[in-house]
């Protein structure tokens, strides 16, 4: 039997402990470069920069930023419930990381940051998975921690983002809600105090301050507030900061389309989508979600030629769309086939794609003729689109007043044409004729609407403006432009930060 030498045991068993000893904890550049990967949905790459996980060794601030991969994923694919049960899997080691040191009396604000943090998060995912209870009761878990961390030695803004999420939430919940929240003794929420902690979030957070931006462009154009000018300001900040990150370019153009600010969100999914293709590590979900909002902005320009172009490989290859969005890409790639009148092979043969759905054949009728219109009209839309909006004009109002029969699709886009071009009289005059028109599909009555108070309100008119834009919002589906009738109820059209005509 051959004899090891001691030292050669030692070294041995001083290389197995070693090769036990959990890595070092990711630097501080390393989480801001993490982070800034997860603004661009290049989700691996982030992992690998934070570094594999090490189990219960793992510090908490650590395994919070492994558990925000997993939360940035769920943004673009929250239905996916396998990535679901992997943030809550996260979440769970995080908190059970921070409350060992909580309870062992470690007074680190750090801890109470990253754990509240957490739990928050968890919340929110319970909030989503509409579990009420299970989200109140981790919401007073979180701000306990959070409010700790706050008022501990060394604060940051940092402790802002999550306590300003709470109050604004906590003071904009459903009445159900709120009632949970006072049988379960649930501090209440304070929407002005929220915001301005967001708004501190934003400034000087060390971690969270494009989230905290983002956010306040989010809760400015939401339902509760419908601060669109807010929203604006906020989204324009965001890109100062960052104007090449995907997330903001994502962010900002949703909130323009909203607007009916089509060419501006064009260009800033543009150029989202070309940043994408320079790092193929740009998750597809990422991909899809921006080729989605690129095609509603191409059919916005009465262009379904184009949106099908955006949705041709969304749909041969739906395994890289989002569950959450796959039902809007099939809604969207329906209505630009039916107002195409020559819509390629490709989609000639797809089911299951329909914009609304059509029963009666007169709207049918409409839809093929306003398909028939719009492909006459392609060429003056290209030139509106590269700026020749004068040459736009002249070539619609040619079209429209050589149909022998009224064209409401025509009248439309050559009204839309001429606001462009600041002849708001006129434009006016086309509007009515669209509206008027018994040619006007259904889905285009209610952009017809807001032409005709852009105008009515350009010209002074501003009584006929508001009842324009009050026959807008009142009910209906949505469509690109239709926030532009709430915004300029509050203040007359163009304003400062019109951008161009929905």
């Amino acid at each position: 039997m051959k004899v090891v030498p001691a030292v050669v045991l030692l070294v041995a068993a001083l290389g197995a402990a070693l090769a036990q000893e959990p890595p070092p904890p990711p630097s501080e550049d390393a989480v801001a470069r993490a982070l800034d990967l997860l603004h661009d949905g290049r989700f691996d790459e982030a992992e690998a920069v934070l570094g594999p996980p090490a189990g219960a060794t793992d510090d908490v601030r650590t395994s919070f930023f492994r558990a925000f991969t997993t939360y940035w994923r769920l943004l673009y694919d929250d239905d996916d419930d396998r990535l679901q049960a992997e943030f809550e899997r996260r979440l769970d080691i995080t908190i059970a990381a921070g409350e060992r040191r909580l309870d062992a009396g470690d007074d680190d604000p750090d801890v109470a940051l990253w754990t509240g943090s957490a739990r928050l998060l968890l919340a929110q995912l319970r909030a989503a998975q509409k579990k009420p209870f299970a989200a109140a009761f981790e919401a007073k878990r979180s701000k306990r921690l959070l409010d700790l961390a706050a008022n501990g030695p060394g604060a940051t803004a940092d402790e802002d983002f999550g306590l300003g999420t709470y109050q604004y939430y906590a003071d904009r919940v459903p009445a159900i809600v709120k009632g949970l929240r006072f049988l379960l003794n649930i501090p209440g929420g304070d929407r002005d105090r929220g915001l301005a902690r967001l708004e501190r979030a934003a400034a000087e957070s060390r971690h969270f301050g494009l989230e905290a931006r983002i956010l306040l462009a989010t809760i400015y154009s939401n339902r509760y507030e419908e601060m669109f000018d807010a929203a604006v300001r906020e989204a324009d900040l965001a890109l100062a900061e960052h104007p090449d990150r995907i997330a903001v370019l994502h962010a900002a153009a949703v909130i323009d389309l909203s607007l009916g600010r089509v060419s501006l969100a064009l260009d800033r999914l543009d150029r989202a989508l070309a940043r994408a293709a320079r790092h193929p590590g740009t998750a597809p979900a990422v991909v899809a979600t921006l080729r989605y909002h690129a095609a509603r902005a191409e059919l916005a320009r009465y262009r379904p030629d184009l949106a099908l172009d955006r949705l041709r490989p969304l749909v041969e290859h739906p395994e890289t769309v989002p569950g959450a969005l796959a039902d809007s890409v099939r809604r969207i790639a329906g209505r630009a086939r039916i107002l195409s009148a020559d819509p390629p092979p490709w989609v000639t043969g797809l089911r299951g794609l329909g914009p609304i759905d059509v029963r009666d054949p007169a709207e049918i009728a409409r839809l093929r003729r306003a398909a028939e219109s719009l492909r006459a009209a392609r060429e003056a839309l290209a030139l509106e689109a590269s700026g020749h909006d004068g040459g736009a004009v002249a070539a619609l109002a040619e079209l429209a007043d050589g149909r022998e029969a009224p064209d409401g699709a025509l009248a439309l886009l050559t009204a839309r044409a001429l606001l462009r071009e600041d002849r708001a009289e006129e434009a006016h005059d086309w509007a009515l004729r669209a509206i008027g028109s018994p040619d006007l599909p259904h889905l285009w009555e209610r952009p017809a609407w807001l032409l005709a108070g852009l105008s009515s309100d350009r010209l002074g008119h501003r009584d006929d403006a508001l009842r324009w834009y009050r026959k807008v919002t009142d009910g209906g589906h949505s469509f690109p432009g239709r926030d532009a009738a709430i915004l300029y109820q509050g203040r007359t059209w163009p304003g400062p930060s019109a951008g161009d005509v929905p």
